[in-house]
């Protein structure tokens, strides 16, 4: 990213990443994306966020335009990336004295990456720190990212919002305010926001309407362009991806290789439409990894089985798996599948929904070859329990 002036105080001093196509193996990068740092400017001075290693020299270089490197005073994380590990190091080699403000999750992390000592302020939410005439108040994201926070710059009504408001995307400027593609932009708003926070949306409603009560006339994310001319269409963005169905909603992901776990499937998608809930029936050996994590996402109940291929799931289903992350804390589901010899797979489904912090309400369903009836009706006594729960 260009070195820029945002605003009285604020200086733009990340990089931007045109080329790159892929971010921590799950995020395709259609339009490249940047690597975003920011400067302030006052008696006391603040460099927040960090850029990826291999970017370091190019963010040393646009900093060394507008500050003294080796006497900034602060160093303000909002979000922690192994990626940071290189500049992290490389940054307090040149300004050592640097002391460097996150959350108290941050600070565990910071621990394992610098791993020697260093100067560090943990703050809470609603903490505040004076450069000057400069205050800077923490916005702690409960419920988002556990490291993860905002810092909002009163006196030029800057968010400096980490992830949130984030987008892989690259333009030649640094603000939206000659933006070039506006249809790519907005989609990308939406693609990032799919893939690191629709399985949290209470929790960025909540952060909305707290930062809802600041006057903001810039959004400074972690990546992408500083939105100035679009705030309210950005956020107003966020509520509507943030809306949850009018209805309840129950997905059934499967993946059968003769056709009897797809009889279950099927049978628990019946059972869900006799009691009226609209429900997705999603095949893992066709269906993409990015349709699946979308759908576990957005129900309310999940039934998720497969077969068993050599005591492990078929390639198909880690597939899926792979796409489906976060904290999906409060969610109900239960595991099923056919099996012809030892039958792993429908546990090795319920260890991983439960690790990603769902409840499961019963033990796995399994049948041996093709089910009976006896074994239909114990997944519709499943998807009583998961209704009734």
């Amino acid at each position: 990213m260009s070195l820029m002036r945002i605003s009285n105080n604020v200086y733009s001093v990340g990089v931007m990443a045109p080329l790159v196509r892929k971010e921590e193996l799950i995020k395709a990068c259609p339009y490249g994306t940047s690597y975003n740092s920011y400067f302030i400017d006052d008696r006391k001075t603040a460099v927040i966020d960090m850029v990826y290693g291999e970017y370091f020299d190019d963010f040393l270089y646009n900093l060394g335009l507008v500050a003294d490197i080796g006497a900034v005073d602060y160093l303000i994380l909002n979000r922690i990336r192994p990626q940071h590990s290189e500049s992290l190091k490389r940054f307090l080699e040149v300004s050592p004295k640097t002391v460097i403000v996150c959350s108290a999750l941050a600070k565990d992390l910071l621990d394992n990456i610098i791993n020697k000592p260093y100067n560090c302020v943990v703050v809470n939410n609603g903490d505040k720190l004076k450069l000057g005439v400069s205050v800077l108040e923490f916005v702690v994201q409960e419920g988002i990212a556990p490291d993860a926070m905002c810092t909002y710059f009163e006196n030029d009504c800057v968010l400096f919002s980490g992830n949130i408001f984030s987008t892989d995307f690259c333009e030649p400027k640094v603000t939206d305010q000659e933006l070039i593609f506006e249809k790519e932009f907005m989609t990308e708003l939406s693609d990032y926001y799919s893939c690191y926070f629709s399985h949290c949306k209470g929790a960025v409603n909540g952060l909305l309407e707290s930062l809802a009560q600041k006057q903001i006339y810039y959004i400074a994310p972690a990546k992408g362009v500083v939105v100035a001319d679009r705030v309210d269409v950005v956020v107003e963005k966020y509520k509507s991806l943030g809306k949850a169905e009018n209805t309840p909603g129950a997905v059934v992901l499967y993946a059968s290789a003769s056709g009897c776990t797809e009889a279950l499937a099927k049978g628990a998608k019946e059972a869900f439409d006799e009691k009226n809930i609209k429900t997705l029936l999603l095949d893992m050996s066709v269906s993409t990894a990015a349709e699946c994590k979308k759908a576990v996402d957005t129900a309310d109940y999940i039934a998720v089985g497969s077969c068993t291929v050599h005591n492990n799931l078929p390639a198909c289903v880690w597939n899926a798996l792979s796409e489906i992350n976060g904290v999906h804390s409060g969610k109900r589901f239960f595991a099923f599948g056919s099996y012809g010899w030892s039958g792993e797979g429908a546990d090795l489904l319920n260890d991983k929904f439960a690790k990603l912090g769902m409840t499961s309400v019963c033990n796995p369903v399994k049948c041996r070859m093709v089910p009976t009836q006896t074994e239909l009706n114990s997944i519709k006594q499943a998807v009583d329990e998961l209704l009734n729960t």
